[in-house]
């Protein structure tokens, strides 16, 4: 869009024109009727002497297609204005004002070039941090490969001689199996003799336990008497004589007249109730 007021070409969705700072209109917005000319007061010398009046307040044109051109504030002459108060219309902005909102455009064009030139270069700072940051992890990455590399290494020599021990005690386990199944073998043969011969066992001591019976009855009561002298004796006793004997128990040796063996059932005796 085209400044009517400067000829600087501007954006076409500005409102104002970046170099002068008039507003800008549309040719297809409706055109707003120009305000008349305030006529020029003639000067006097008596108006020349006259105090100045204050400055006649300054309106914006609402909505003005074009900024006119005011004159400065002049001296109020001592007469009435030759036109009716009712039929006056409020000037258009003053250049004063314009130039303001020009140099604000440019302040602010200025301004925004500025912030954009400190956010490219912080920017570029940035970029650069954050360039050298991701060099540093890359170089950090790159001696965790190489360490991890050399334990590989490591690890691949470990497991080279692994790989002999664990041959080594494949072997060992397969003779140690063929000798775990030739023992398993022999503890079962072992096993079953072993069942045997508790048998055996069990069938010895029933038979003990009734001769044990026997022995005990026979060493309690039974006493050996024989011609060869007038002692009854215990069986273990080497004065009897075995040819020919008698086995009484201690009461029908002693109503035969037989006296206890000195040698053999002293402690009989002694042990006795």
């Amino acid at each position: 869009m085209i400044c009517k007021k400067c000829g600087y070409e501007n954006k076409d969705s500005s409102s104002f024109c970046a170099e002068c700072g008039a507003p800008l209109v549309r040719e297809d917005e409706e055109k707003v009727p120009e305000a008349p000319a305030v006529p020029e007061a003639p000067v006097t010398p008596e108006a020349t002497a006259a105090p100045e009046a204050p400055a006649v307040p300054v309106y914006a044109a609402p909505a003005a297609p074009e900024a006119q051109p005011y004159a400065a504030p002049y001296a109020a002459p001592a007469y009435q204005q030759p036109y009716a108060a009712t039929a006056y219309a409020p000037p258009p902005a003053q250049p004063v004002k314009e130039k303001k909102q020009g140099k604000g455009g440019k302040i602010a064009l200025i301004v925004t070039t500025v912030i954009l030139a400190l956010a490219l270069i912080g920017g570029g700072i940035f970029g650069y941090l954050l360039y050298q940051q991701k060099t540093d992890e890359i170089n950090t990455l790159a001696e965790e490969k190489t360490a991890l590399e050399d334990q590989l290494k490591e690890a691949t020599d470990k497991s080279g001689t692994l790989a002999d021990d664990y041959d080594a005690l494949s072997g060992k386990y397969d003779t140690l199996s063929a000798d775990y199944d030739a023992l398993s073998g022999q503890y079962d043969e072992l096993n079953k003799s072993y069942e045997e011969l508790r048998e055996y066992a069990d069938g010895l001591y029933e038979e003990y336990s009734g001769i044990y019976e026997e022995y005990d009855f026979f060493h309690k009561y039974a006493v050996m008497c024989s011609d060869q002298n007038t002692y009854y004796h215990t069986y273990e006793c080497e004065d009897w004589d075995r040819s020919a004997f008698w086995i009484y128990n201690i009461d029908a040796a002693k109503s035969k007249e037989f006296t206890p063996c000195p040698k053999c059932m002293a402690e009989t005796e002694e042990a006795a109730p």
